[in-house]
């Protein structure tokens, strides 16, 4: 029972960015933001001329970083049509262009007409799909991120813990759930780092955004390969037999509590970049996460105990 008292204590821990980031995230008024980058918009047009086409298209580039994502339009856009918000990139992208190069006046002014009037036409139809549809739509994917990525590593820990008891080493399960513990708290420290480092704004957001899905993609693609080569029934039980024998053997705790680490830390690192996605897009239903999260966790200790 200690080592479930320890894991509920480290599932409060591992809430909390998620309340933080609920009493610190506001809707964005798609009215005000739009209207901002309309305003600004215009005025570089009127400016723009062959000499200056190179600035009003860093301008328009600022435009897009500091108000249209700085102001978390762009992540309100995306949670709620995410194939609009890749719209209005390619928008943003072709007048950024066309200035970059020094096209004619009027080519820049036609591609900025229709991004305007795409942005105000996604102002005046916000909140058409419901708030409702939002929360349950959050909830949802934090519920299946974690049941997924929690029950890979409990497979690993069940087959740890049953060997072991199998084997009559009974001594060694403590090491076990150590393992875990410390896994889950190394897990909640890199949330907590993820959630430092994603207050950057501008071009260094996007660059740490792509970085950010660049490591995401080869965890994937490692826990693909990592399952696939497990994927026999003989391989896998050969796998656990060799590591739980190889620490009895040699009366080596920590290559069982590292074995354990490993299992949990590389579901639970993956777990919160996922989790750090979701929380960015969430305008206000970071609630709907918490809960999605709770229900999973407690439907992981049902299956943990039928385990």
């Amino acid at each position: 029972m200690k080592p479930l008292m320890r894991f509920a204590l480290l599932f409060l821990l591992a809430c909390s960015p998620f309340i933080q980031a609920e009493e610190a995230s506001k809707p964005v008024d798609y009215q005000v933001v739009v209207d901002e980058i309309s305003v600004k918009g215009n005025a570089l047009i009127d400016q723009y001329q062959a000499k200056n086409a190179l600035d009003i298209s860093d301008e328009f580039s600022s435009l897009y970083f500091d108000v249209f994502e700085g102001k978390g339009l762009e992540m309100a856009i995306a949670m709620e049509k995410p194939s609009l918000k890749t719209e209005l990139e390619s928008h943003f992208s072709t007048v950024i262009g066309l200035a970059a190069k020094g096209k004619p006046k009027q080519d820049v002014e036609k591609a900025w007409l229709s991004l305007n009037a795409l942005l105000q036409d996604t102002a005046a139809s916000q909140g058409e799909s419901g708030d409702n549809e939002g929360f349950w739509s959050l909830l949802v994917q934090s519920f299946l991120i974690l049941l997924r990525e929690g029950f890979e590593a409990m497979l690993v820990i069940t087959a740890l813990v049953t060997y072991l008891r199998r084997q009559e080493a009974m001594e060694q399960l403590s090491v076990i759930y150590n393992g875990v513990g410390l896994a889950l708290v190394a897990s909640v420290l890199t949330a907590y780092l993820l959630s430092a480092v994603f207050k950057v704004s501008g071009e260094a957001r996007e660059a740490l955004e792509g970085t950010t899905m660049l490591v995401a993609a080869i965890v994937l693609f490692y826990v693909s390969y990592w399952l696939i080569s497990k994927s026999e029934s003989a391989r896998w039980q050969s796998w656990i037999k060799g590591q739980i024998n190889n620490a009895i053997s040699k009366g080596s705790a920590f290559a069982l509590g590292f074995a354990a680490f490993l299992a949990v830390y590389r579901e639970g690192a993956e777990t919160v970049l996922f989790y750090q996605a979701l929380v960015g897009q969430t305008q206000g239903n970071s609630l709907a996460i918490v809960f999605g999260f709770a229900a999973a966790a407690v439907a992981l200790a049902g299956i943990y105990w039928v385990m």
